[in-house]
């Protein structure tokens, strides 16, 4: 029996409209598709247009709802996106389904201080879609003093990638993974493809210097495949436009398969 993967499109930049149309048709998804699982897409959501800003926040919204109601009918899902913002409106609709059962916490695997950060450290001051001592934040390059001292004062784990890098990112995740658990009633999973090192991928031999190597990642994400308690995870920046896209849609068809198998 085929395991079904939900899944849900989310871009905003018109370069790439027919980003996951394409990612269907390539062979390692095709491959799945027919031999492991049945892909079911709930949404393709664009936020694009004249008035990008309106159509951002509505696209949002819809994201939201979408994930929502995912988490309230027990579905795991999978946003996969070229665009970083959408893991806020991902993880706002999940914390939203079980608000009233309990907390929602979050492993984050980014490599830059982006608007991303900026958004975490927001919802720490303010009314949290995520607990901050429920946050972790791996494969970090650098933090500003006052970024991380912030992040720091909340109680927000990072784990930097020169630590992933002496400690083994299998080691790191499963840490993340006992403080994304703690008192909480579901985690989400995020990663931003900038986070790693595609290079290791089609090279394996080499070692991994600008981000998270990609064969280790492969093999440290297999404790997050039976977790009850992960809600559903957010694939960003993921984009077919450049030389490495082949790279790129064989480690996220890699990482599906390893994160949604039974």
């Amino acid at each position: 029996m085929l395991t079904r993967v939900n899944l849900i499109g989310y871009t905003s930049t018109e370069q790439q409209p027919d980003l996951f149309s394409k990612f269907a048709q390539t062979p390692v998804y095709k491959r799945l598709a027919k031999q492991k699982f049945c892909f079911t897409w709930h949404a393709i959501i664009k936020a694009t247009g004249k008035s990008h800003e309106l159509n951002l926040a509505e696209a949002n919204r819809r994201l939201a709802r979408y994930t929502q109601k995912l988490v309230c009918d027990q579905l795991r899902f999978l946003v996969l996106s070229d665009d970083e913002n959408c893991t806020f409106a991902s993880w706002g609709g999940a914390q939203t389904a079980i608000k009233h059962h309990g907390k929602f916490g979050l492993i984050w695997l980014c490599a830059e201080p982006s608007s991303a950060v900026n958004a975490l450290i927001t919802s720490a001051e303010a009314t949290p879609i995520v607990q901050p001592k429920n946050l972790c934040l791996v494969g970090l390059h650098q933090l500003s003093k006052e970024q991380e001292a912030r992040l720091l004062q909340h109680q927000v784990r990072i784990f930097y990638l020169e630590e992933v890098k002496q400690r083994g990112l299998a080691e790191v995740l499963a840490e993340a993974r006992h403080f994304a658990n703690q008192e909480t009633v579901g985690y989400g999973l995020s990663l931003n493809f900038n986070a790693i090192d595609l290079t290791t991928l089609s090279s394996p031999a080499q070692t991994a210097v600008n981000g998270l190597c990609a064969k280790e990642l492969s093999a440290s994400l297999a404790i997050f495949s039976q977790d009850k308690h992960l809600l559903g995870i957010t694939l960003t920046d993921f984009d077919l436009k450049h030389a490495s896209c082949q790279t790129s849609t064989k480690l996220c068809c890699n990482l599906i398969e390893i994160l949604f198998s039974q």
